[in-house]
């Protein structure tokens, strides 16, 4: 029987609330996200308040965190 031994692409995940990208609201939600955007009717930028512990594959911690 052969030894095996098993890799994985592992990953650190960043949390909104710890994100560079992210615009926080004081009640541990995000309104607006530098990355990811959410278009109104007219095009323009519309709020998202999203949960502070969600993630996305393209957060960067913020400096100091």
């Amino acid at each position: 029987m052969q030894n095996v031994t098993y890799t994985s692409d592992r990953r650190d995940v960043v949390l909104c609330r710890d994100c560079k990208y992210a615009h926080m609201t004081g009640r541990d939600e995000v309104k607006y996200c530098d990355i990811i955007t959410m278009l109104d009717d007219e095009g323009d930028a519309a709020p998202m308040y999203l949960p502070g512990d969600w993630f996305c594959a393209s957060g960067e911690r913020r400096d100091g965190i």
